[in-house]
């Protein structure tokens, strides 16, 4: 139903319930709750006082929008992927030869649970990680 439609049909039906819209207020009101959604979203969202002022409001919402629907395109844009050929595998790091970014003074891996360690590995040994007593431990 077109907007002038709906504003005859209103019209005509708010002679049957005066009640309902015996004032301007009210009469807005009731008018923007049988717009359509994306028509009674923009036009509440202005809380227009007056009668007249929403009616105007809605059928200039309403033509803007036939507007914009009917400039869109319908075509669906497809998204190109640029980089389907590749494989996720490029974005690893990849091995450059056996001591991988160590230099001949680097800090040890430990093979037990493969942790690097500047110092002697604690691990296993019951003592503190930090002072290494055999009082406490840190963990």
């Amino acid at each position: 139903m077109e907007i002038t439609d709906y504003e005859q049909k209103f019209e005509d039906l708010s002679s049957y319930a005066p009640y309902l819209v015996g004032t301007e207020l009210m009469k807005a009101r009731h008018y923007e709750k049988g717009l359509r959604p994306e028509v009674k979203q923009i036009v509440t969202s202005h809380a227009l006082l007056y009668f007249r002022v929403v009616v105007e409001m809605a059928q200039i919402i309403s033509f803007l929008g036939s507007k914009f629907k009917n400039n869109r395109t319908t075509q669906k844009k497809n998204w190109q992927d640029k980089n389907r050929n590749r494989s996720s595998v490029q974005f690893k790091r990849k091995n450059q030869g056996p001591n991988t970014g160590q230099s001949s003074n680097s800090i040890p891996k430990y093979p037990k649970y493969k942790k690097n360690h500047s110092s002697d590995c604690h691990f296993g040994k019951n003592v503190c990680y930090r002072c290494e007593e055999l009082a406490h431990y840190v963990s």
